[in-house]
């Protein structure tokens, strides 16, 4: 069984060399993720129609929920 640690070093070791900075669109991305509540990921889940768009949304909805988690137990699951 892989623990996130390795699992996170096979990822790192498969990209490319990159000079370290994250994109202003990643930055962006992630100030959005922030903001989102569940109640909204929620509501769009049932809002959309699409099934890419609901898998997106429920996907953003479960990492969404387990980094509230990890607040609440204190320790990190990622």
């Amino acid at each position: 069984m892989l623990t996130a640690e390795t699992k996170t070093q096979e990822i790192k070791e498969s990209l490319p060399e990159l000079d370290g900075a994250v994109s202003e669109n990643i930055k962006a991305l992630t100030a959005l993720f922030e903001e989102l509540t569940v109640t909204e990921l929620e509501g769009a889940i049932l809002a959309s129609s699409d099934r890419s768009e609901k898998t997106l949304y429920r996907t953003l909805l479960n990492l969404k929920m387990q980094i509230d988690q990890e607040k609440v137990i204190n320790q990190t699951l990622l």
